[in-house]
């Protein structure tokens, strides 16, 4: 599963709707739910980036 995909369940997962989630130009900050989501595009490789403050963990999917 590429990254489009693992955010697409990403989103369904929190109930999330977005419009448009790639490409997005990095840095790409959105406040959700308490998260904080950045996606960088580069060179077609797209990381999603999960911080979430309550717990202080990061996750990155590739």
């Amino acid at each position: 599963m590429d990254a489009l995909g693992v955010f697409s369940q990403l989103i369904k997962i929190n109930g999330i709707s977005c419009a448009s989630a790639f490409p997005i130009a990095p840095p790409a900050p959105m406040m959700v739910y308490g998260s904080i989501i950045l996606v960088f595009a580069n060179a077609g490789i797209h990381v999603l980036i999960i911080y979430r403050k309550e717990r202080k963990e990061r996750k990155l999917l590739i």
